[in-house]
Parts: structure tokens; sequence; C-alpha cells
């Protein structure tokens, strides 16, 4: 069994006269997987003939922006590697266009969508390296405003948010990037941004004649940035419903998954109960994760942090090829998990009930508080009844 599962050379000899009667030694891994190289090139040649196989096109667009010279903004040393990584991950898409220090992406990205507007697009990937930011600072057009009820309205110019910035300072936003890739209609859309997302209130060589400087965020640590989860009711720039909300869905997975939900699933879970219901709505989860941070955090549970394993059979074959020397240890670590799961499973259990006994004893003490003053009411309406009687047989 050990030779078979976990890929060791074992050796078995029989011992009538000793009390086990088994003698097992354990050699070593029958092969070692320490070409790490020979593995990734066999992958690679996976991946290059799923893609010939599939029907749909895997198309990627890689804009490379190093060269800043014109602008106020640093030359990029490290954008060129980036490139070639890059284009190394990509091997396995049909058509991969890169494109160098770029002053109009909107125009380049443009193009590029506008060659695959009518292609069977399986896979588009977007990958920017250069500068980035968070602009807040907005030009406006002086002439283009509307006046209501002698109020002025102007009308921004440049884009605000999260923006790419072209090699000679024009800015992009990866917002209306997104809405010009989806153009290509492609079943499945990724994007790679890699740049910064401060906050900056430069004008540029040429400064606006006119602008609005947005109020100013502060920003977060990356410390606190791993503690947060932000569950968005709904996708940015949507309405939310006031018939429909999140938090009445939320309730309804809550009561259906027995009142605690791994939190990396509540989107999930939601919006495919919306969907089901077809209501036109979804959802977002926006978090840092960082190692396994999220991973067993169950809301809203008072013990959060739940283990959750696998059993061995649920392994794939892939995942025990990796490090076939180590089923043993695992075998073990998945009994203590198991174990451990169990232990804390048993405490939250616990802890729920006391919880619903203190619940319990809470609705306990409002219902007597309620029955107190109905009838409280109830006496002060009688005797109010009682005084309007009297005075009608005065009268």
């Amino acid at each position: 069994l050990l030779q078979e599962k976990m890929s060791m050379d074992v050796e078995v000899t029989y011992h009538p006269t000793k009390k086990d009667g088994l003698n097992i030694k354990i050699n070593g891994p029958l092969f070692k997987r320490n070409n790490s190289l020979r593995g990734s090139k066999k992958k690679r040649e996976q991946q290059i003939k799923a893609t010939q196989k599939s029907t749909g096109l895997k198309v990627a667009l890689i804009i490379l922006n190093s060269d800043y010279t014109s602008t106020p903004y640093s030359t990029l040393h490290g954008v060129e590697a980036d490139g070639k990584l890059m284009k190394e991950m990509l091997l396995c898409y049909n058509d991969v266009v890169i494109k160098k220090d770029v002053a109009n992406i909107d125009e380049v990205v443009m193009d590029f969508c506008a060659k695959h507007k009518y292609s069977q697009v399986e896979r588009l990937h977007f990958h920017y390296s250069g500068h980035g930011v968070e602009n807040a600072t907005v030009e406006i057009d002086p002439h283009a405003y509307t006046v209501e009820e002698n109020i002025k309205t102007f009308v921004g110019v440049t884009p605000t948010g999260g923006c790419m910035i072209g090699c000679e300072g024009k800015l992009y936003s990866s917002h209306d990037l997104k809405l010009e890739l989806l153009k290509c209609n492609p079943t499945w859309l990724t994007l790679s941004l890699d740049c910064c997302r401060s906050s900056s209130r430069r004008r540029g060589i040429d400064p606006p004649k006119q602008c609005v400087i947005l109020k100013d965020k502060t920003m977060i640590s990356n410390e606190d940035q791993e503690k947060i989860a932000v569950i968005h009711g709904t996708s940015d720039l949507h309405p939310a419903s006031d018939a429909n909300t999140f938090t009445q869905e939320l309730y309804k997975v809550y009561v259906r998954e027995k009142l605690e939900i791994p939190i990396l699933q509540i989107v999930s879970k939601v919006n495919m109960s919306w969907k089901d219901r077809g209501i036109r709505q979804q959802c977002k989860l926006d978090f840092v994760e960082v190692g396994s941070n999220w991973k067993f955090y169950v809301w809203p549970n008072p013990l959060p942090f739940k283990p959750i394993t696998e059993s061995i059979s649920d392994t794939s074959e892939s995942e025990a090829e990796k490090s076939p020397g180590n089923d043993a240890e695992r075998d073990m670590e998945d009994i203590i998990k198991r174990v451990n799961t169990l232990e804390f499973e048993k405490k939250a259990d616990k802890e729920r009930i006391q919880n619903l006994e203190l619940a319990k004893e809470v609705d306990t003490e409002r219902i007597q508080k309620l029955e107190r003053e109905f009838s409280e009411i109830n006496g002060e309406n009688e005797i109010r009844q009682r005084k309007i009687a009297k005075r009608s047989k005065m009268a």
C-alpha cells in the first residue's frame, strides 16, 4: 500500500518468531522531482496542447511604459523585465501583442479591441507595467457647464480614480479600460495592473487653467489592510435594490447555511441566491489576501477561525505527485487536523448553545416587560373609559 499510494521504496519481511511478526523498512521515495524546470516545461507543453484543442481564442495585450522623460515622472527600469516574464507566462495564448512606451493608452486598447471585436475570444488578458495614480485633480472646461437654480455645474475633462499614465502624462482610467476590453466579448477577462495606486495632486508640466482638487484620502497601512474585508452590496456604479436588499439575501443564506458562512463564500452564495430568483444584482468582496489570513474565517461565528480539512481520498493525483515522500506526514497532519476540527466544533457548538440560551432569557425578559406594559395600558384604558362613562352620566 505504501509503495503504491506513496511511491515509497518499501521492504517488508515476515518473522514468525518475533512478537510483531512484520519488519517494515522504508528506504525513501522511488523517484525524486528535484528538477523543477523539467516539470514546468512539461506543464507548459500541456498548456499549449490544451490551447490548440480549445475552440476559443486566447489573446493578450501587454503595455510596457518605462520612458517618462518628457514628464515629471521617473524612468522605470524594471518594466523591461516585467515584459519578458509576462510574455513567458502567456506562452500558451494564441496572440500576445506587446506595446512599449505608449503615450495614448486608450488608442492602443481601442485598436486591439477593434482587431478582435468579431473574434471568438475565450480568454483575454491585459497587463500594464508603468506609472499609475489614484487621480484626485480634475481639469474642468470653463465653457462646458449647466445652470440650474443659479448653480453652475462644470463637466470634468480628466478621469478620476485609478488611472494608468501614458508616457507623455495622459491618464487612462482603469474603469474605461474594462469597458473597452469588454467590447471583444470575451468569456473570461483578466487584468494585471502593475502600477502605483497612490493619490496624487500633481498637475503635470502644463497645469490646467481651472481644476478641482478632490478631498484627500489618508492611506491605510499594509498591516491594517490585511485585517479588513469589505462586502459591497452591489457592483461598481450599479444601484442597490431596496426591495431585495443585500442584507435580506445574506440573512436567507445565513439561515440556509445553519447560522455560519465562510467569509470567502458569502459573495458566491448570495449572488447565486439572487440569480436563482431572477434578481439582477451582484455583491463584491474587497480584501487583501496574505497566505491564508481569511481562508478559515467563518462569519459571524464567535470562534472565527475554523480549520477546514480535506480527506486523503479527495486529494487529486496531481497534488499527490508534487511531494510523494511526504504522504505519511500529511496523513498524520490530517488526523491531527480532524481532531482539532472536532474540538473546535464542539467548543463552537457549546458557545452557540450558551448564546441561544442567553438570547432566550433576553427574549423571555422582553416578553414579560411587554406583557407588563400591555397590562398597564389596559388598566389606563379602563380608568379612562370609567371616567368617560361617569362624565356622560353626569351630562
